[in-house]
């Protein structure tokens, strides 16, 4: 028994990321292969709320500077429906699939040149929203330290449709800068 997980567990390995929401430039090999499930469970407030969020990621290195995945996702999420005296009357559930794509660009290599640099991006699309993601990455590695930076912009659209009589669909845009620094 033994000998059969010692088998299984030889065959995989994981990316060797340092931080969690950071990314660094450099990307896996050609050929190396990575699969990542990830869940998500959130749950609480006053009256009823559980919103499970499940990921499976396929991802692969193409060339030895250029990696894609791909991203099968769901969520679903129930809440406590109430009256104005705050007392339960029913249960609203929402289920949402979504499909993700990532590239990822490793420019110059940290380990190699005197800072690292790549480019992210990403789109995610479900029945109804569409999400576009890009990064610059930028990072400096050193036998004790690694330090990260991500300059990250994400474009988002959300399209509801409108029951006033002739309906309509309305589109919600969003537009975020973000930046993360992350160091070990």
């Amino acid at each position: 028994m033994l000998c059969i997980i010692s088998s299984i567990f030889s065959f995989i390995s994981a990316q060797d990321r340092h931080f969690a929401r950071t990314y660094e430039s450099t990307t896996m090999p050609k050929g190396a292969i990575d699969i990542e499930p990830q869940v998500t469970i959130n749950a609480g407030r006053e009256n009823f709320y559980r919103r499970y969020e499940s990921r499976i990621e396929f991802e692969t290195g193409l060339t030895n500077k250029l990696q894609t995945s791909l991203y099968l996702n769901s969520e679903h999420i129930s809440i406590a429906l109430t009256d104005s005296a705050d007392n339960v009357t029913g249960l609203n559930r929402k289920s949402v699939y979504s499909f993700s794509n990532e590239w990822k660009l490793n420019v110059l290599n940290p380990s190699i040149s005197p800072v690292g640099l790549g480019f992210y991006a990403e789109y995610r699309i479900s029945p109804d929203e569409l999400e576009l993601e890009f990064k610059l990455l930028l990072d400096k590695k050193t036998p004790n330290t690694i330090i990260a930076y991500n300059l990250v912009t994400e474009m988002e659209s959300e399209y509801e449709f409108k029951n006033t009589g002739t309906g309509f669909i309305e589109a919600e845009n969003e537009l975020a800068v973000e930046n993360d620094l992350a160091y070990m």
